[in-house]
Order: C-alpha cells, then structure tokens, then sequence
C-alpha cells in the first residue's frame, strides 16, 4: 500500500454540503410557490404545480449527478496525488470549467424520463381507482 505524500484529506461533508443545502433550498422553494397560489380549482395551479414537481424532479438529479462528479473527482485524485493538485478545489474548476453542461443536460434528461413515469403512474393509479369505483357501482345494481 502506498502512502501519499502528504496527509491531507479530504472531507466528504465540504464537498456534499453545499449539495445538500441547495436541494433543501429548492424544496423551499417548491413548497413556498405551492402555498402562494390561491386557488386549487384554478388551471394556473395545477400548471405551476406540474411545473415546480418537474424543477424538482431536475435539481434532484442535478444535485446528485453533481454530487458524484466531485465525490469520484476527488477520489481519483486522491488516489493518484499529481503534485500540485488539491483534492477539493481542482473538481471543482474543472466541473464548472468543462463538465457543467454535459452534468446538466444528463440531469435534464433523466429528470424528464422519470418525471414522466412518475405521471403514469398517478394517471394509472386514477383510472384503476375511477375503475374500481364503476364495478362497484355496477356490481351494486
């Protein structure tokens, strides 16, 4: 087993901390824009509903995919120790210097996916209720 060169480590938490405040940031924000809209009959709240679900559903996955370039970035720096290289601060220039854009657009498209079979599901849970409801109704009669 080799030992590096220095003993400098690097602290999980600094990397997923400010991840994690984010995420709890847009939950915020997510249930303050719910809240805010006055009526739940109205077109625009179901709108901004399905919309902030989907924000969320992105930043979720931003964050993770976030999260996972610096955590493995770091680790493989670590691992190798180029001289010269922090193990915290050069993931992230490189993150936001090359890598933001591929990070976000695999964010986005997974967010999609998955937002739309989270849809599916509500709408197959609906009509299996609306469904079960009519053969009640008809085995009643």
């Amino acid at each position: 087993i080799k030992k590096s060169k220095n003993n400098n480590t690097c602290n999980p938490n600094i990397i997923l901390l400010p991840n994690i405040t984010m995420l709890m940031v847009c939950w915020f924000l997510f249930f303050l824009c719910i809240i805010r809209t006055a009526s739940t009959q109205s077109l625009s709240y179901v709108v901004s509903s399905v919309f902030w679900a989907f924000v969320l559903f992105f930043f979720n996955f931003y964050f993770y995919y976030t999260s996972v370039f610096l955590t493995s970035f770091s680790l493989a720096i670590w691992f190798y120790q180029p001289d010269g290289q922090d193990p915290l601060s050069t993931p992230i220039r490189q993150m936001v210097k090359s890598h933001l854009g591929t990070i976000t657009f695999a964010a986005l498209i997974v967010s999609f996916i998955n937002f739309l079979k989270f849809m599916f599901s509500i709408g197959d849970a609906l009509i299996q209720m609306v469904y079960a409801d009519f053969l009640g109704i008809a085995s009643v009669s």
